[in-house]
Order: structure tokens, then C-alpha cells, then sequence
């Protein structure tokens, strides 16, 4: 949903950067079923990253029966740079929290149609060859019906391991290279 950044008082004009709270006025399309609005809020500034907002206040909601209904939030974090048209992307949470991690775009690799990462998981050292790394890398398909901004949400996470988020395409192109002819 897109709000409206308006700043009041003396914190400066929108489309610069902020020197206090800003308040921003979100209009919920009457066809949106979210009952009741939620409390807190993200929203992306002008470089896309996201900061907290909480609701100030919230149109009576007997009054908005088939019209759009309105919710201010608040930002509290000063310094921040707004867009020049004043309109701001709101995110709102919607249903159960979820447990799980976000992939970054970086660590997600495609091959035949799916989307995959890779991990590494510690290995026990070897003893007879010291050159031998104490990890390896593997390859974990991932879902991709939830894509976040910047990257995908996974529900179960990966456990102990780590996703590398840089230098998966070089790790893909390493695992294939024994499948290309050598001349």
C-alpha cells in the first residue's frame, strides 16, 4: 500500500531529509479486508530501506462502512530521506508471525527452473590431511512462493548450517565443471 509522508511542524519539508518524527497518512481501500488495521507499520524511504512506524490514529471504523478507511502512523527516526512525491511505500504485517529466515537475492541461484542455495556445514577435520577444510558446501533447493523485498522467505530455515550469500554462481559453475569436456 502507498501512504502519504506529511511532516508537521517545523521538521523540515518532505522530499528532504527529515530533522524529526513524520507522520504518514495511509488510506486503506474499501475492498481490503484487514480487521482490525495493525499497530505498527514499515515503511521504505526514498533508498528503500524500511523504518518502524506506529499508528497515532485510526478512523472510527463505524463511520467507514463501503468507503476507504484511514490510519496515520508515526515515524519517530530523524534524518531520514523521503521521496520528492511524496508518496512512500506501508507495509503492513498481515496474519500469524512466521518462523523462518530471508535469503538474500545474491545467495540464490537458478538451475533447471527451481531456485537453490548453498550452505556449508562443518565437517570433522581429518587428521591424516590437514588440507582438507573443516567445511563443505552443499546445494538446497528453496521455495519460492514467498519473495520478500531483496530476497525470499523460507519457513524452515536451513538449522546449523549457513547460506552463502556471496559466490554462489562461482559455487554452481565449480560443481558442474567436471560435466564440461575438457579439449
Amino acid at each position: 500500500m502507498y501512504g502519504l509522508a506529511v511532516s508537521l511542524g517545523a521538521n523540515g519539508p518532505v522530499g528532504s531529509q527529515s530533522s524529526g518524527p513524520t507522520e504518514i497518512r495511509l488510506v486503506i481501500p474499501a475492498a481490503t479486508t484487514l480487521d482490525p488495521i495493525p499497530s505498527i507499520a514499515s515503511v521504505e524511504d526514498a533508498t528503500g530501506q524500511r523504518v518502524p512506524a506506529r499508528m497515532i490514529i485510526k478512523e472510527d471504523s463505524s463511520w467507514s462502512i463501503g468507503r476507504a478507511r484511514t490510519a496515520w502512523y508515526r515515524v519517530e527516526q530523524s534524518g531520514i530521506r523521503w521521496p520528492s512525491d511524496l508518496r512512500v511505500r506501508v507495509r503492513l504485517p498481515i496474519g500469524l508471525p512466521r518462523q523462518g529466515v530471508i535469503v538474500p537475492d545474491s545467495a540464490v541461484v537458478w538451475l533447471d527452473g527451481k531456485a537453490w542455495v548453498y550452505v556449508t556445514r562443518a565437517v570433522a577435520p581429518d587428521a591424516s590431511d590437514a588440507s582438507k577444510p573443516a567445511e563443505e558446501f552443499g546445494r538446497r533447493e528453496i521455495p519460492v512462493d514467498a519473495q520478500t523485498t531483496g530476497g525470499w522467505f523460507v519457513p524452515d530455515g536451513f538449522g546449523d548450517n549457513r547460506v552463502v550469500v556471496e559466490g554462489a554462481q562461482l559455487l554452481l559453475s565449480t560443481e558442474y565443471q567436471s560435466d564440461v569436456p575438457h579439449e
